[in-house]
């Protein structure tokens, strides 16, 4: 839950895991530069194994965790994830490391190798959290659908669209073209109306 595990120093604003709220408050990063190929992968039918960002708040890398991991390194591997996480401590932009790094990609990989590793037939369960099955989608463009402003290569240009998609459709709205979008933008407000994510 975004809403309650997130801090504007960590994620920006509530919600929003892309830089530019004032014209997208949903979008993912990796997702919005690419949102139909993100659906295509969604929707192929491989199974997918998503960590939200929020599931590391729980694991911070304060101080106290930091020198105990330094005492104990007696593996290869234990060494280099120790400086790796030093070599992140030491380049941080400010002082404030233990209070705003936290394992995200360090979390997110043990998930995917304890899968690999236990869960090759989805029955025995992962070492590294509790896993929950979810039908979910990506939203590829903005209302209102079937209208051709020169931003969805999939519409635009083309007598039919690609990928046998359907003029009026989810996919044939609005793309956003960039970090500042003015079709995004709503004039007063902080919050804006794009919604790809």
């Amino acid at each position: 839950d975004v809403t309650t595990a997130c801090t504007p120093q960590q994620c920006g604003d509530i919600g929003n895991l892309f830089s530019s709220y004032s014209t997208n408050p949903y979008a993912e990063f990796n997702i919005f530069g690419d949102p139909f190929a993100a659906y295509q992968v969604f929707h192929s039918g491989i199974p997918i194994t998503l960590v939200p960002l929020d599931a590391t708040n729980t694991i911070p890398v304060n101080e106290e965790f930091f020198y105990a991991f330094q005492q104990h390194q007696s593996t290869f591997e234990a060494e280099y994830c120790f400086k790796s996480l030093k070599m992140a401590r030491d380049t941080w932009s400010d002082d404030q490391f233990h209070a705003s790094y936290f394992m995200w990609d360090s979390f997110t990989s043990g998930v995917a190798i304890s899968g690999m590793r236990n869960d090759k037939d989805c029955l025995h369960g992962n070492d590294f959290a509790e896993l929950e099955y979810m039908n979910i989608t990506v939203i590829t463009s903005n209302e209102p659908y079937g209208i051709y402003d020169g931003s969805n290569p999939l519409f635009d240009g083309h007598a039919v669209p690609k990928f046998g998609l359907k003029k009026g459709g989810v996919h044939s709205g609005h793309v956003q073209t960039g970090i500042v979008d003015s079709f995004c933008i709503i004039e007063g407000s902080r919050k804006g109306r794009c919604e790809v994510w």
